[in-house]
């Protein structure tokens, strides 16, 4: 397994390594203006520590001998001779993975694109090779790939294309339709999925970068809306994935007539839902990592319509929350305060879609029925802001609980306090009539419910400044109370709150969440089943739930080494220009 382990070097010296790249052609040179996916790393000396963990965490797995007993589960129903032929496939197949210095390659600066294409996407990888090292990666490459043809028994070959730009490396197998083509500019390594795209991204190399996507006007206008010096950049060109998928909609529309109904209506939806998103026209995102916080920078780019649009309607008139966080304790454990959408135009966007998509069809106009209409009523109500606090307290027999406060601001009030405690005195007669005792108390416009089955829970809802509010607990509502009122410190004095170093000035859309372990009590969960199937007695019937506790038994550490414990939070403040979203989001790691 040299190849696993060359791959854990290859991340741990792309995290610690720094080469000075200012002097060098940017890979980024390679890659064409029209891929629709685009990502982009550079070494740093302070690594994200999700990839550290990660490189412990495949460490653990080669150490663990995890392969071995996989390749046991999966082959013990073979005889011997047939598992030995197996392995050593395996082992000739890694063998030539191994013969390539990946570690090498991945240790500097990677760059990978996608084009989505029929009838098949295409692919480039782009690595930045040591000091005149990129001719001997490549005549590496060449060797592996002979190797791989070597085992196709003359079902494929390996052949040197010249070009004018430099030879090209071509793999390929007889009626596939991509082929592995790698080529080598200066300290470039260039790999891709046919000859055309390896030769045209030499090129491209060779005449500083012209046609590339890192010259391309939308992408060089993004970059300097985001903090530079990032380690990785991403750009996703959603205007020409949706233009992809709606191609190939309307391909699959030429052939209605063989669909049955319910695809030929969804085809016709999805067809009206794309012209929607049409107004989205790409995302950038940038990251940065000092060793322990990573913070990462997304805008998001509008077509230059997009206020005339439906989806503008929806967000338009929305406004910021005001002093947000003078309703949060400073021991809150999570919270979000979003000015989300208005819930009237989102119904008509519903009805739109749906109206305009099942119009050719006999299908009946539920978008005009009485109960759509009583529903879009009611839903008129709210204003489509929404806030929910979470925090600690004490419970009755010294225990920590956890509360939640719900707010949903309100566009109108008129009879909304009313609806709400007629339906809570139907919903208590119904637990009555099923045996169950119910007892709901009122006071200042809240109501309490107390349910004897689960004497710990006391939801408690009512309508307070022009919002619903629902809660765990009276209790909740009167810290936060206390809280807006002064007589409790809020979030802004809580010291890993300020660390992640989040405006909060006004916001659109705020968050903060606190995770002490991302994956639970997952990994000592599957490490104790993992230890009881083991230590089974061992029979014909109980071979194999001993060997998946094995399996399981190292599984759980693995599980343990990617465990994290992190502060996140994130704002979106304001729009640095009319036609995009920027959002900033930090995780901090513990």
């Amino acid at each position: 397994m040299n190849l696993l382990r060359s791959s854990c070097a290859a991340l741990a010296a792309f995290s610690s390594s720094l080469l000075p790249l200012a002097a060098q052609q940017p890979l980024g040179h390679a890659v064409p203006d029209d891929i629709h996916i685009y990502v982009h790393g550079t070494a740093s000396p302070t690594p994200d520590p999700s990839v550290v963990r990660f490189e412990q965490a495949m460490a653990r797995v080669i150490d663990s001998g995890l392969h071995e007993d996989l390749f046991a589960l999966a082959t013990q129903d073979m005889s011997d001779r047939q598992r030995d032929e197996i392995r050593g496939v395996i082992t000739h197949v890694f063998g030539l993975l191994d013969s390539v210095d990946w570690a090498d390659l991945a240790s500097r600066e990677i760059v990978f694109a996608e084009k989505l294409s029929m009838p098949m996407p295409e692919f480039m990888m782009v690595f930045r090779s040591g000091q005149d090292e990129a001719g001997k990666h490549v005549s590496a490459v060449k060797k592996m790939l002979e190797g791989f043809a070597e085992m196709a028994q003359g079902a494929a070959e390996v052949r040197i294309v010249e070009r004018r730009t430099g030879d090209v490396t071509v793999f390929e197998v007889d009626g596939a339709p991509v082929q592995i083509a790698a080529g080598a500019v200066g300290d470039a390594v260039i790999m891709s999925t046919s000859v055309h795209m390896t030769a045209s991204a030499m090129k491209r190399m060779q005449n500083d970068g012209a046609g590339s996507i890192v010259e391309d006007a939308r992408f060089r206008r993004s970059a300097s809306e985001v903090p530079h010096g990032s380690e990785s950049t991403a750009f996703i060109d959603i205007r020409s994935v949706l233009g992809m998928v709606g191609g190939t909609l309307n391909m699959a529309a030429g052939g209605a007539e063989r669909m049955p109904p319910e695809a030929r209506r969804l085809v016709s939806i999805a067809d009206v839902v794309l012209q929607e998103l049409d107004v989205f026209d790409h995302v950038f995102v940038s990251t940065q990592s000092d060793g322990r916080a990573v913070t990462s920078t997304s805008l998001m780019r509008l077509s230059d319509d997009f206020s005339d649009t439906r989806l503008a309607k929806m967000f338009s008139g929305q406004t910021p929350w005001k002093n947000w966080h003078e309703s949060v304790p400073a021991d809150a454990t999570s919270f979000v305060f979003d000015s989300g959408m208005n819930i009237d135009e989102f119904m008509e966007m519903i009805a739109h879609v749906a109206s305009e998509g099942l119009a050719d069809f006999d299908v009946h106009p539920w978008w005009e029925s009485r109960r759509w209409k009583e529903a879009h009523r009611i839903a008129g109500h709210l204003s489509g802001e929404v806030a929910t606090v979470s925090f600690p307290t004490a419970g009755e027999n010294g225990c920590t609980l956890g509360e939640t406060v719900f707010a949903f601001k309100l566009e109108k009030t008129e009879g909304v306090a009313n609806w709400i405690e007629g339906h809570l005195h139907a919903l208590a007669r119904f637990l009555k009539s099923r045996g169950q005792a119910v007892e709901i108390r009122s006071d200042d416009g809240f109501h309490e419910m107390r349910l004897e089955a689960f004497p710990w829970i006391r939801p408690t809802i009512g309508v307070f400044e022009g919002q619903v509010v629902l809660a765990t607990s009276p209790a909740a509502i009167d810290r936060i109370d206390r809280v807006r009122r002064g007589m409790e410190p809020n979030i802004r004095s809580s010291d890993r709150f300020r660390a992640l170093e989040i405006d909060d000035n006004d916001g659109y859309y705020v968050d903060y969440g606190q995770i002490d372990h991302s994956l639970g009590g997952i990994p000592d969960l599957v490490s104790a089943v993992g230890f009881f199937l083991s230590v089974m007695p061992e029979d014909r019937d109980t071979r194999e739930a001993i060997q998946v506790g094995r399996l399981l038994s190292k599984i759980g550490p693995v599980l343990r080494a990617l465990d994290l414990s992190m502060d996140y939070g994130g704002a979106i403040v304001e729009s640095k220009s009319e036609d995009a979203v920027v959002t900033k989001r930090v995780y901090r790691h513990h």
